[in-house]
């Protein structure tokens, strides 16, 4: 969280967790460059190696497994578990997926 200029609430464990946080605020990244991009996203919860790696904005998102929902963006209110669940979607939101690589490859959910 070497970002952080008023961001309050957040936990990071593992290298790159939450690294580019700013304002965002109660955001919980535990895993190597889980939700490493996420600046200013607030209540977001990512596990697993890249979980949320690419979420900038996105708020409300938890993501459990290595890469799941890892290309989100901006979508918000997401629930990814498994590995890669969820993957390639940028601006999901409303969207849920449990299993391994559970709509991995789906665009609109």
């Amino acid at each position: 969280m070497t970002a952080n200029t008023s961001g309050a609430s957040n936990a990071a464990f593992g290298a790159y967790a939450l690294a580019a946080v700013t304002t965002g605020q109660q955001n919980t990244g535990i895993g190597y460059a889980a939700a490493y991009q996420t600046t200013t996203a607030s209540n977001i919860t990512a596990v697993g190696d890249f979980a949320l790696g690419g979420n900038t904005t996105g708020p409300n998102n938890t993501s459990v497994g290595s890469q799941s929902l890892s290309a989100n963006t901006t979508g918000q209110q997401n629930t990814a578990v498994g590995v890669d669940a969820l993957k390639t979607g940028t601006t999901h939101s409303y969207s849920t997926a449990v299993g391994y690589r559970a709509a991995r490859y789906s665009r609109w959910i």
